[in-house]
């Protein structure tokens, strides 16, 4: 029941497509019933014609030579057979495809579902997280889940309802038969699921891991590339990499191996079964023309059967092996659930209130992080006006990150009011974040052209040329895009690597300029910077700071010469210390 839940909740679909797919499972196992149960009374009309011993069998071809003929009934039987069998071909792939679309569309669904969920969770959530962590969530665990999971359950169940009904079949054939073989095949395969389960389960988390580690080996190697190779550390991280993908390796081998095995079992059992079922006859002396229909239908479901025992087996292994990335996908879900509602007003399109900044304020703020015993930030009241420039120090550990991301909505204070132009204010509503623009030390550049990194998250069709050149100029990078290869169109390539790093500073400026952005933020921007690239980016704080109001937190003293108001952070608690 818990398996079933964690299934139900994860697919979330409506049960009228659900229905049309057992609908067609349904239509496809009873072609198959007709299409091997013709078998029977057609191997009679042509080898026996007294009959097969079957009463039902004896019934149908009474009734069909009496409207045929008994010369034409093998012929009627015949093609009844034949269309039986190609109208089954045709339903079985149109289930088959139908599966794969269903899973498919559902593993699009997921991974929008999966992202949508990890944009909007609260930045306490991402805190707690390896982007690596997440990665393999959004593309491994799902891909897991859909192939391994929601695939394999209706192959399980299409497969075991053919399986069923073609037993009973077999069963009016000839009971006895049916019996020995289920005990024979149903034997091996409990024995094998339960030597084995526990070992698939655990090749399956430890397969989910190690493509975890895997990505996150990668992504430090990329991101750290510079320090490894100065440092010539290049072999540890490679080491790290190298036993990670063994462990991939060696858990992956361990599955695939598994899932071998019941091919050959069934095959063996089922050999096992003919050559006791031929013993038994000539034993008991039957009649081997008599046995013709037997063998024929038993022949005949046997070469069904035997791929849906194993497609069975196949899919249970399958179920097992991705346990653990349905449990990691529906933990997810879970520990998510409701953010969507939530945080919708922050991500749904939006009607601009063309709201202008007067002021904002802190008033008595409290936070305290979920996991710690005291509070980071302690009863902060602090307030900025339109056109001021607020500079903010403090020592390492003093909570001016923090700080920032409670301005920033991405924490919620347990305890104080926010306003914003005197009235109360969610900090997450878009009225605030909509004039609120972020530079942080490291800026983030997507792997695109400089036009589309300004004009961030703007369909290139709609970019305004103007306001771009316009935003160039403010932010001093006309001279800059000048030198460029080929201009606004250069792709500047991840991370920004094409530009220097106060180059990278001016395009945050000109994005924020370009989103007509009221507030800049910046955090440690130039605390990175030399100099004389430091000393260009307080100018340009400076011919903007009467336009755009400024909150900067730096150690830097040139920057806060700059600033009307110096407040000091310390232990969570802000006082001002200096004002022009």
């Amino acid at each position: 029941m818990k398996y079933l839940k964690e299934y139900f909740f994860i697919l979330n679909e409506k049960l009228s497509r659900l229905a049309f797919m057992v609908f067609l499972i349904g239509i496809s196992s009873t072609l198959d019933l007709l299409s091997i149960g013709a078998i029977i009374p057609f191997i009679g009309s042509v080898f026996l014609p007294e009959g097969t011993g079957m009463e039902w069998s004896k019934s149908i071809l009474n009734e069909l030579s009496q409207i045929v003929g008994r010369k034409n009934t093998s012929v009627a039987l015949g093609i009844f057979v034949l269309f039986v069998f190609y109208l089954k071909g045709f339903i079985t792939y149109l289930l088959r495809k139908q599966i794969v679309v269903f899973s498919m569309y559902h593993l699009a669904r997921l991974r929008n579902r999966l992202m949508k969920v990890y944009q909007d969770a609260p930045y306490s959530f991402l805190l707690t997280r390896n982007s690596a962590e997440l990665v393999q969530s959004i593309n491994g665990h799902t891909a897991n889940y859909v192939s391994g999971t929601l695939n394999s359950s209706l192959q399980l169940f299409a497969e075991g309802l053919t399986f069923i009904v073609l037993l009973i079949l077999l069963a009016t054939v000839s009971l006895k038969a049916v019996i020995i073989a289920s005990i024979l095949l149903g034997g091996v395969l409990i024995i094998f699921y339960i030597f084995f389960k526990e070992r698939i389960l655990i090749a399956g988390k430890e397969t989910n891991i190690a493509t975890q580690e895997v990505i996150r080996n990668v992504n430090e190697g990329v991101r750290g590339f510079k320090e490894i190779r100065v440092l010539g550390v290049n072999e540890f991280f490679y080491n790290f990499f190298s036993n990670n993908t063994k462990r991939y390796s060696d858990s992956t081998s361990k599955y695939q191996g598994f899932i071998l095995i019941p091919r050959y079992l069934i095959e063996a059992s089922i050999v096992t079964f003919v050559i006791f079922l031929s013993v038994i006859a000539q034993q008991n002396n039957l009649n081997s023309v008599s046995l013709i229909p037997i063998i024929g239908v038993f022949g005949l479901a046997a070469m069904r059967l035997m791929p849906a025992a194993i497609s069975i087996m196949h899919s249970i292994n399958q179920l097992r092996f991705s346990r653990h990335s349905m449990l990691c996908v529906y933990n997810d879900l879970i520990e998510t659930d409701g953010i969507e509602n939530s945080i919708s007003k922050v991500t749904k399109p939006l009607t601009k209130k063309n709201i202008s900044f007067k002021s904002f304020k802190f008033d008595n703020i409290y936070y305290q992080y979920p996991s710690a015993e005291k509070d980071i930030i302690k009863g902060i009241t602090f307030i900025i006006e339109k056109g001021k420039s607020i500079g903010i120090i403090g020592s390492s550990g003093a909570g001016k990150t923090t700080f920032i991301n409670l301005i920033l909505g991405l924490l919620k204070p347990y305890q104080g009011r926010v306003k914003l132009n005197d009235q109360s204010l969610d900090l997450d509503s878009r009225d605030w974040l909509d004039l609120v623009a972020y530079i942080p030390q490291t800026i983030f550049l997507s792997d695109s052209s400089l036009r589309n990194n300004i004009a961030l998250g703007i369909k290139e069709e709609d970019i305004d040329e103007k306001l771009i050149r316009e935003s160039l100029f403010k932010a001093q990078l006309l001279e800059v895009v000048n030198d460029l290869p080929d201009g606004l169109d250069t792709v500047l390539g991840e991370d920004g690597i094409r530009l220097s790093g106060g180059q990278c500073q001016r395009v945050a400026i000109a994005r924020a300029l370009y989103h007509k952005r009221e507030v800049i933020i910046m955090d440690e921007a130039t605390s990175a910077l030399d100099r004389d690239t430091e000393q260009a980016i307080i100018d340009e704080v400076a011919n903007l700071k009467e336009k755009i109001t400024f909150i900067i937190i730096t150690h830097s003293n040139s920057i806060l010469e700059q600033c009307d108001i110096i407040y000091r952070l310390d232990k969570g608690k802000m006082e001002k210390v200096a004002e022009k």
